[in-house]
């Protein structure tokens, strides 16, 4: 087993999401990268009578007391006390001391002073020390039929993550009179980018067409083995899309992993969600997509809001159509809905058409669910707020201990900084400038349990990017007309806002 195993992928992805987002400079990068990989592997190789293996594996507190180090907040023996509990021992105070020193050597230096190129001259003797530690336990040993086995687990995970409706989605082939039905991409060999609309269903289709591929090659129907990643987690989880495969088959990004997925590169199928969701060095993550489209021997299906995104990678492109009205009907009864012709006849000619939308559809649903069939929604706003409120009621609301409108506000700025910033800041270190690290748990915590939010890989990110723009909205337009109109000035021509714009 990989020692990284032991203490988790996730904490590992977590350490090095925190670090990203803190470095600029590459050398600091590569150095905190490599810290990062050492101390989780050494965290379960440490004598101690205090579980460090288990403390690295919470990311929750490893969260923390990265966050601590970040913002000062609590020195460093009180940040260390709590991460390690009421019982440690010297070996594991001094273990975690040695992290936190690490990365504050790091850190603290400039790329071209005296200590930084000690702390990458460390990073050369961590890389030996790894490399010892692998030998004698044998993690450089990954060959094809260990690959196999990890495939294995990995697809077994994805076929369980199809959710799709009964509504089989059309897709319109660009330079072609044609359309063909979703099942169609699954033996289309060519590097395709499927575009649509905010909402259209674009993400819900790639997890569908993912689990159908998971299945075919469980049962090796089919002989690429379908590997899904979210763009958004570009220079956040991965810097390299050689490098998120590895981590989401195999767990970690080691040099044998790294190097096994390479030489394997054919048998996998390239699933990429939400290319307009990347908000930074899009560049790079573009010419990365085009080499690998490029590449003979490797499969690549991507979705994005934007057209002309298939012509920076240089792939053919789909259009996802709209729910028709029959779709809109059959949707809508098999959701329980009791006479949907009536209903959708209280609404405008524009308000049925927007329902064509499969996010706002699902939305109408809950609403309809929640206040009664025949209760027409006012505007689109209405349905999304039910929505949401639908998430946090269902999850927190019998707490009696957070109110809704609160919650919703405090995602909501949270929401705007993801929406605008290149680098926002992690959900907790962004909340520990405005609340205590307790109130800052809770509102983080509530998140979750709704739904708005979702950990993927160690990172927290919202759960669909409409409600996120649709909270961001709600978020700015309860600010002064004065900060409403600098902001619109200052992001008004940025293309991916428009839908956020729109709400």
């Amino acid at each position: 087993m990989d020692p990284i195993d032991l203490v988790g992928s996730e904490a590992v992805s977590r350490f090095i999401d925190w670090g990203k987002l803190q470095i600029q400079g590459i050398n600091k990068r590569r150095a905190v990268e490599e810290l990062i990989e050492e101390t989780a592997m050494r965290a379960a190789m440490i004598l101690t009578s205090v579980d460090l293996s288990q403390k690295f594996r919470d990311v929750h507190l490893v969260e923390e007391l990265l966050t601590h180090r970040t913002c000062l907040d609590k020195d460093k023996d009180e940040a260390i006390r709590t991460f390690l509990g009421d019982k440690f021992d010297k070996s594991a105070y001094d273990f975690v001391e040695e992290f936190w020193n690490s990365v504050n050597l790091i850190m603290a230096t400039g790329e071209e002073s005296l200590a930084a190129r000690k702390a990458a001259e460390g990073t050369e003797a961590i890389r030996r020390k790894l490399d010892t530690i692998s030998g004698a336990l044998g993690t450089n040993r990954l060959d094809q039929a260990e690959l196999f086995r990890y495939l294995s687990s990995y697809c077994a995970r994805l076929a369980k993550g199809g959710n799709g409706s009964n509504v089989s989605r059309r897709l319109f082939i660009n330079g072609s009179s044609a359309s063909v039905q979703q099942a169609a991409i699954l033996t289309n060999q060519k590097p395709t980018l499927i575009y649509a609309e905010p909402g259209a269903g674009k993400s819900k289709l790639l997890k569908n067409i993912t689990a159908e591929l998971a299945k075919d090659w469980l049962v090796r129907k089919r002989n690429e083995a379908p590997v899904f990643l979210e763009a958004r987690g570009w220079s956040r989880r991965y810097s390299s899309l050689i490098e998120g495969i590895a981590k989401e088959v195999i767990g970690n990004a080691s040099e044998a992993a790294i190097s096994l997925i390479r030489d394997n590169i054919s048998i996998f199928r390239l699933i990429v969600d939400g290319l307009d969701e990347v908000r930074r060095d899009r560049d790079l993550f573009f010419d990365e997509l085009a080499r690998y489209a490029a590449d003979a021997n490797s499969l690549l299906i991507c979705s994005s809001r934007f057209e002309r995104d298939c012509g920076r990678i240089g792939i053919q492109s789909m259009c996802l159509q709209e729910f028709n009205d029959e779709d809109v009907i059959y949707y809508l009864e098999q959701r329980g809905i009791i006479s949907p012709r009536s209903m959708l006849a209280n609404l405008s000619k524009t308000g049925r058409e927007l329902m064509h939308n499969p996010l706002r559809l699902s939305c109408l649903a809950d609403y309809l669910l929640k206040k009664g069939t025949y209760s027409a929604p006012r505007n689109l706003a209405t349905i999304f707020e039910s929505c949401i409120d639908s998430m946090i009621e269902a999850k927190i609301a019998y707490r009696d201990e957070l109110d809704s409108d609160y919650l919703k506000y405090q995602l909501g700025s949270y929401a705007l900084e993801c929406m605008t910033e290149e680098s926002p800041r992690p959900l907790r270190a962004f909340f520990l400038t405005k609340q205590t690290p307790s109130e800052a748990e809770r509102i983080a915590q509530a998140g979750k349990e709704s739904g708005l939010l979702s950990i993927s890989n160690g990172v927290v990110d919202f759960s669909h990017s409409v409600l996120q723009e649709y909270l961001a909205a709600k978020f700015l337009s309860s600010q002064s007309i004065t900060t409403i109109t600098t902001y619109c000035k200052q992001h008004f021509e940025n293309p991916l806002l428009e839908n956020f714009f729109i709400m």
